[in-house]
């Protein structure tokens, strides 16, 4: 079935919403396609006769459709794989390996690993930037590198609750867990920040307050509104039940804060030398908690990524501001690190709440 539209621009319309066709993966034009002309053709020769302003308007519509709708199903098809791949990564394959002798590796899609990683990266881009900017050899790209700075400032508060939003449609991936502890640590952290110069304010300092809560709120509404359940949360708190590493993963995320607090008022030639190797430190430690299959594995590779990135940062500190024989001297660099590692490792708690739990119900059925 098909139409002919004598006037040229009728048919150039139609041509156009067709070949839009195309931008649906390929499994679904496999599935779909034939359907979709058809379907499409019938109602085209239905308003055809209604002339040209008509067919704007309805191939107008058609289009807006085939973009909302061709989005939606790269979306979903990226998630069905992911999911399937982090189900595949996360299951227990006893068996597997008694049979096989060695552990199975699981492929994972480098878009996770590399979503997991991004606030570590746009931290460690905008720090860098930064002392580029400050630093007296390079004035000349201080135009150029202050707009970055103001783009990835917005990108680093925005960011984490935005992933958040994305987390609760799809009940908290373990590569989320960093974008949650971020974005209530920046909440509560504005929460107590006096700004001047908004317009709601006269031009006064005001305190952020709740306003500082809105990104998060307004993220976790459209999580609400898209999935009409309150299932995600409870799932963040489930994952965090059965692998208690999520939650200090989740304050890993608190890492890059730390990192430019470390990293503050200190010379150039320093934190460009060592705070791109800090960055280095966390990316890595997050793609290889990510690949990770054992919960002893995941925790091992927190404390080792941890306990370097804060140690590199101490030690620099400690070196650039009263040389290097205070290293050995300064009990505050041990304490710094027992007591951050220990909140961080706090939730080992409920691993072994969870053993006691298991022995006991093993020892007494």
């Amino acid at each position: 079935m098909g139409i002919l539209p004598v006037d040229k621009h009728l048919d150039w319309l139609v041509r156009c919403v067709e070949r839009s066709f195309r931008l649906y993966p390929r499994s679904h034009r496999q599935h779909f396609g034939q359907e979709m002309r058809q379907v499409f053709r019938m109602a085209a020769q239905e308003i055809y006769p209604q002339g040209l302003l008509a067919m704007l308007v309805f191939c107008g519509r058609e289009l807006h459709g085939v973009l909302a709708e061709a989005v939606g199903e790269y979306w979903q098809l990226l998630s069905l794989r992911e999911g399937k791949l982090m189900h595949a990564l996360e299951e227990n394959d006893g068996t597997a390996r008694k049979e096989q002798g060695s552990p199975r590796r699981e492929p994972l899609i480098l878009g996770t690993l590399l979503a997991g990683s991004a606030i570590f990266i746009i931290w460690g881009l905008d720090a860098i930037l930064r002392e580029i900017i400050f630093s007296p050899d390079r004035p000349e790209l201080a135009a150029i590198m202050t707009v970055s700075i103001l783009l990835l400032s917005w990108l680093i508060f925005l960011l984490p609750p935005v992933v958040v939003g994305y987390a609760w449609t799809r009940y908290f991936p373990r590569w989320t867990y960093p974008y949650v502890g971020a974005a209530l640590l920046y909440a509560l952290l504005m929460d107590g920040i006096t700004s001047p110069g908004f317009p709601f304010s006269g031009g006064s300092y005001i305190r952020w307050g709740w306003r500082a809560w809105i990104p998060l709120l307004v993220a976790v509404g459209v999580g609400l509104l898209i999935t009409r359940s309150l299932r995600p949360l409870m799932r963040l708190f489930t994952n965090a039940w059965d692998d208690w590493t999520l939650l200090s993963y989740a304050m890993f995320g608190w890492a890059p804060l730390f990192l430019l607090a470390g990293f503050d008022e200190i010379d150039s030639a320093f934190t460009l030398t060592f705070m791109p190797l800090v960055i280095i430190v966390m990316v890595t430690t997050t793609m290889l908690y990510l690949v990770s299959r054992s919960i002893s594995r995941r925790a091992w590779v927190l404390f080792a990524g941890a306990f370097l990135s804060l140690a590199i940062m101490l030690v620099v500190n400690e070196i650039y501001w009263n040389g290097i024989l205070a290293v050995f001297d300064d009990p505050r660099i041990a304490l710094v690190l027992v007591v951050f590692l220990g909140v961080m490792f706090s939730p080992a708690l409920i691993g072994v709440i969870r053993h006691i739990r298991q022995w006991g119900v093993h020892r007494y059925a």
